[in-house]
């Protein structure tokens, strides 16, 4: 059965047999203008297999992506031709055990969320400079959680430190990757904690009830803390390292540069043109690529008009007619809505339009004045009920 599925991708990939298996469970080393050839173990075949499996389907869909774009009219100026763009944004995650997915899923929470923090702040003040009003409040900040992990200089952040880690021969997750890198790069850095047992313990205490059919079973060696916008979460560092490559070996790409089938090889064909550049080239990570992807896309936002849209779930069981407050209300203070409610009360949050306000109060309004521009007509019933603006 095996065999029968190993044949199948060797199809597909237009691949010979032979020619895959020596990619799978081999590795070519060049040494002295000398190419040695050394097998692997069980775990590195494995580790070679996902990888070449993770960049096919990788390429496949980038691929996807500019045909659709094409389609849709990716060429335009959108200076001269104004668009709608949709992003429909991560959730926030605490999952039992939080790894490498859940962290670049929060990290692009965070950046999102100090975006949104931008906005509403921005607004906040324009709204008090249009009426002339002279207020100060506190701007809510988030930034240092972001550089936590985008940041490149000293002291580097989580990509960073996990992209120099990548290229370590023979580079290790758990306990080593923990205490030797991040603790000890990152322990005097804001929003991040190195774990203990207690916290550890205290924090699977609060998390198993909410997960009852889970076994949360995590070791404090392999984890550290963040302190998100949203909240405290713990991440364990199981397979960072295997997910964080981004780049395959030199003979899994001559394989698939020649492939019998065209689209194959035409997917692959860019790397070849990248490798007759000049100078050494950079080692790939996921984390580099999702940190230059997520930059890109920020910098849209920051072009555009947002309007923002916070979808919040009743129920975790999903049910008509039933609404949890603790999840609604974990949900709000996730998505930023209660903060920014905040910033709004400690500024001046009643606003009634004064066209609304000459309907509901007119009968106070003195004689002659009703002929007047509404904002006088209401600044004159204010002052003469509750004093001068600077009284």
């Amino acid at each position: 059965e095996c065999d029968e599925d190993f044949f199948e991708v060797c199809r597909l990939l237009g691949i010979d047999e032979h020619r895959l298996r020596s990619v799978l469970m081999q590795k070519v080393i060049q040494a002295h203008g000398q190419v040695i050839t050394v097998p692997v173990d069980a775990s590195a075949a494995t580790a070679l297999r996902d990888t070449l499996a993770k960049t096919v389907y990788s390429r496949f869909f980038d691929e996807v992506i500019d045909v659709i774009n094409s389609r849709l009219g990716n060429q335009l100026d959108y200076t001269q031709h104004p668009c709608i763009g949709l992003l429909d944004i991560f959730g926030f995650e605490d999952m039992p055990i939080n790894g490498f997915e859940q962290l670049f899923i929060n990290l692009t929470n965070e950046w999102i969320q100090h975006h949104f923090n931008n906005i509403m702040f921005k607004r906040e003040l324009e709204v008090y400079r249009e009426e002339d009003i002279h207020i100060v409040f506190e701007r809510p900040e988030n930034w240092k959680c972001v550089e936590l992990f985008v940041s490149e200089r000293n002291p580097s952040g989580i990509i960073k430190l996990l992209q120099d880690r990548v290229t370590t021969p023979n580079a290790k997750d758990g306990k080593e990757f923990v205490d030797s890198t991040l603790n000890r790069n990152l322990k005097d850095v804001p929003h991040f904690t190195v774990c203990d047992p207690k916290l550890v313990q205290r924090a699977v205490q609060v998390k198993q009830p909410k997960f009852p059919n889970v076994k949360i079973n995590i070791r404090y060696e392999e984890c550290f803390q963040v302190s998100h916008y949203a909240g405290d979460v713990i991440y364990t560092v199981q397979d960072f390292i295997s997910k964080s490559k981004d780049a395959i070996s030199e003979n899994m790409l001559r394989a698939l540069q020649n492939s019998w089938r065209s689209k194959i090889a035409d997917l692959f064909s860019k790397d070849a043109s990248e490798e007759q550049n000049a100078g050494k080239k950079e080692v790939k990570t996921v984390g580099q690529h999702f940190k230059k992807q997520l930059k890109g896309l920020m910098e849209t936002l920051e072009q555009s008009s947002s309007v923002f849209v916070r979808c919040i779930k009743p129920n975790a069981e999903m049910k008509p007619g039933r609404f949890d407050e603790k999840l609604v209300l974990e949900q709000l203070i996730c998505g930023g809505v209660v903060s920014a409610l905040e910033m709004r009360s400690a500024g001046l949050p009643d606003r009634v339009e004064f066209a609304s306000f000459m309907r509901e109060f007119w009968c106070l309004e003195r004689r002659g004045f009703e002929r007047m521009e509404t904002r006088m007509r209401v600044k004159d019933i204010m002052e003469r009920l509750i004093g001068p603006e600077d009284g």
